[in-house]
């Protein structure tokens, strides 16, 4: 199994300009490359391959043999994309026409050496090594693959490491999840249930959204490009990173206590509430359509693909239309008010639950009426972000940490 894992440089001056120059020879390399592929296609008709493409740029750049091939293979999959898209109707998808001044640096795995816990990216004959020091966690795994890229106003290293395979799950059963933002997730196999708490996501947006307003206010009273606006818009810039980066985090560590939760029960099949066109067509107040835009769920969802799957298991979505208004007691329609659902029969549960419930009970019976509700519901937090982003590296993506111990139950 592979995955990847991001690690933030701190670089001395020289590296900084040898990193600087490594990915300014990469855009030169893509640029030329482009123009290249279209004057031929041009004046000739002639769609060059990648061997072509390749035999026409070796020797030409400052560049890893591998590195040149790694930019063919990325010039070559963007024009099958929008092949693809124009194939399917897209009428806005274009081919890649654009140079580019930098490009992402990439190494495969045949190039990479490490050693005394250094790793040593090559450039090419004549050319001096991009030099690094790993991890300590890093420093005695297979590496894939590594890229260097600029990213939040630092320098990562994008390393691609190849681990033991993950014990594939051995049972059949389902699981139901339904995302929220109070509560990010909801999971139920329909016996137990497991909130994770979305609120430590909620603070860091706000912090973000009221360090950001205030800049932009005080930009609001400079001269467009003077020194002062330029000072402002690189602190919000830092603020906008480092919400980011905590966000990234914290979606990694819901979804991982998810998929824990999820192998543990032994869940061969989880199906997920579709909110995927959620904001599709719709205009809502300003408040709520900015928590809309602002919701992590797209990629909370994307994480617990991928993780789940490397433990054999299958992720499916279904509408959640009714799943939170529904009793399942006594089928009757409620309109939802606060995070408990409360019905006249007497029926009261946690709301996300109930919605929980009910995907799971469309996925087995196809209807919500009669959901079966877990005896026993338990809360989680994730970690404190706040003191796991101190590290250099950005924590949550190597995939199979442990989330923390239980809080309470409900």
């Amino acid at each position: 199994m592979k995955r990847t894992q991001l690690v933030r440089l701190r670089l001395s001056e020289s590296q900084k300009a040898q990193a600087d120059e490594l990915r300014r020879e990469a855009g030169r390399a893509w640029s030329e490359m482009l123009v290249f592929h279209w004057r031929v296609y041009r004046k000739k008709g002639i769609w060059l391959s990648k061997n072509s493409l390749q035999r026409w740029a070796k020797g030409r750049y400052a560049l890893h043999s591998q590195t040149v091939q790694a930019l063919v293979d990325k010039l070559h999959a963007n024009f099958d994309t929008a092949r693809k898209l124009r194939k399917a109707g897209d009428p806005n998808a274009k081919f890649p026409y654009k140079r580019k001044r930098f490009q992402v640096v990439t190494w495969k795995g045949q190039a990479i050496r490490i050693k005394d816990g250094h790793i040593y990216l090559p450039n090419g004959r004549g050319q001096a090594p991009f030099s690094v020091r790993l991890p300590e966690r890093l420093q005695s795994v297979t590496l894939d693959q590594a890229e260097l890229v600029w990213r939040d106003g630092d320098y990562w290293l994008a390393v691609i490491t190849v681990a033991s395979e993950v014990e594939a799950v051995s049972g059949n059963r389902s699981a139901a999840i339904d995302m929220g933002e109070i509560h990010a997730m909801a999971l139920t196999d329909g016996d137990e249930a497991l909130l994770i708490s979305g609120r430590a996501m909620r603070s860091a947006k706000r912090w973000r959204n009221k360090r950001v307003s205030d800049i932009s206010r005080l930009q609001s009273r400079c001269k467009k490009g003077s020194a002062r606006y330029r000072k402002l818009q690189r602190a919000k810039n830092r603020i906008k990173a480092k919400a980011q980066r905590q966000q990234r985090d914290l979606s990694h560590k819901v979804s991982r206590m998810a998929v824990n939760w999820l192998v543990d029960h032994q869940i061969g099949t989880v199906v997920i509430g579709d909110l995927r066109d959620i904001a599709d067509g719709k205009r809502l107040n300003r408040v709520s359509q900015q928590k809309i835009g602002q919701w992590q769920r797209g990629q909370q969802e994307q994480y617990v693909e991928y993780k789940f799957a490397a433990h054999g298991g299958q992720v499916k979505y279904r509408s959640e239309r009714g799943t939170s208004s529904t009793c399942p007691a006594c089928g009757e329609r409620v309109t939802p008010n606060g995070r408990i659902f409360k019905c006249a029969c007497g029926f009261v549960a946690p709301r996300d639950v109930v919605g929980a419930s009910g995907i799971l009970s469309l996925e087995e019976n196809g209807q919500v009426h009669g959901a079966r509700i877990p005896r026993s519901v338990k809360y989680r937090m994730p970690a404190d972000f706040r003191r796991g982003l101190r590290s250099a590296e950005d924590t949550g993506q190597s995939g199979l940490g442990h989330p923390p111990q239980e809080s309470h139950a409900f």
